[in-house]
């Protein structure tokens, strides 16, 4: 139709890996009453070099539709078309049928034989129409858009929605608005740790899963000695102008859905350095300095005053859980064997996409 104008051209991604913020989206065309915002053209993608497999070692052009109505569609007969001035290009197959809010996956190959999710044309990546008609021929929905380049997407934001995005996180087949993730208490502060305080590290390899930590203490975080605030007060060793300058602890955390932690996220208190691993691997270092680490290393400098109390925001790679069981273990030192005082509690949560 006369008023659907093609916008100005996509930005080419180069080396950046972001959607380019001067893309122009596609626009709709309404020519008059005939637009219907039941069922729209909702993502898809003209110029796809391989990030969207079709399942059968192929990666063609594709494009997605989407139904707004609260009841199924049945779109038997529609047609689909990328040339508005022959809108009957592809029949969809009788009793194809898109379930109410539901997603319809078509690869625009030019290879309809090969199935009814098979487009009787093939997506131009320097930029043209498409459109979806009723079986009678009336405009469900039109759009235009510009030159398309490698493995970008154009997906409207929320589905059904009017506004248009570029991006390389292509969901054919699905939402195009990922679930916000769910935040997930992993170990909450004030829990149980096993803990060992001595002269000597613990033998083997104490920051591990297998690690037999039967004969260890165990109690209530916050663990020390020297602040009102302690709920396990831990033995200092022999005097109190010689104190044992490592203690170490360890706790088991259970995950559900490894996999689809997004990120992880640590509030420690430490009084005054800590050295954490996660299954047996370090994963973060507070107030100590880089180098091996041993029984006597020292803290990089003494926490005090207020300090001594505040816990400190830290994020770990979520890609370190594994799936079940993960050991959490740290050691704390001591920035002098005249220390008055020693506190450890920490608090881990994850957000988790939903299944």
């Amino acid at each position: 139709p006369g008023d659907s104008a093609p916008p100005g051209d996509s930005a080419p991604p180069g080396d950046s890996a972001a959607p380019p913020g001067d893309s122009a989206p596609p626009g709709d065309s309404a020519p008059g009453s005939a637009f219907s915002t039941a069922l729209v053209i909702n993502e898809f993608m003209a110029a796809n070099a391989g990030s969207v497999d079709d399942g059968a070692g192929g990666s063609p052009d594709w494009l997605e539709l989407y139904s707004l109505s609260d009841e199924d569609l049945d779109l038997s007969g529609y047609w689909l078309t990328d040339d508005l001035e022959d809108p009957y290009k592809h029949a969809l197959a009788d009793g194809v049928v898109l379930p109410a809010g539901g997603f319809l996956l078509l690869w625009a190959d030019g290879a309809p034989e090969a199935g009814g999710a098979h487009l009787d044309f093939k997506l131009n990546e320097a930029g043209e129409e498409l459109g979806i008609y009723t079986p009678e021929g009336r405009a469900i929905n039109l759009l235009s858009f510009g030159r398309q380049y490698a493995d970008l997407a154009a997906a409207r934001v929320p589905d059904g929605g009017e506004t248009w995005q570029y991006t390389y996180e292509a969901s054919p087949g699905s939402t195009n608005t990922p679930p916000e993730p769910e935040r997930v208490e992993l170990l909450p502060a004030g829990s149980a740790w096993r803990y060992a305080v001595g002269d000597e590290a613990p033998p083997g390899d104490w920051t591990g899963v297998s690690y037999d930590d039967a004969a260890w203490l165990s109690g209530p975080a916050p663990l020390g000695y020297g602040d009102d605030y302690q709920v396990t007060v831990l033995d200092y060793g022999p005097s109190s102008g010689d104190k044992f300058i490592t203690s170490w602890f360890r706790a088991e955390v259970s995950v559900e859905g490894a996999e689809a932690v997004v990120s992880l996220s640590l509030e420690l208190l430490a009084d005054d350095g800590l050295v954490l691993y996660l299954n047996g691997a370090e994963v973060l270092r507070h107030n100590m300095a880089e180098g091996a680490v041993g029984p006597d290393t020292l803290a990089s400098a003494t926490v005090s005053g207020a300090d001594e109390g505040v816990f400190v925001h830290y994020t770990l790679d979520p890609s370190a859980l594994v799936e079940g069981v993960n050991q959490l273990a740290a050691e704390v030192h001591q920035a002098s064997a005249s220390s008055s005082d020693l506190g450890f509690d920490l608090e881990l949560t994850a957000e988790r996409l939903g299944s």
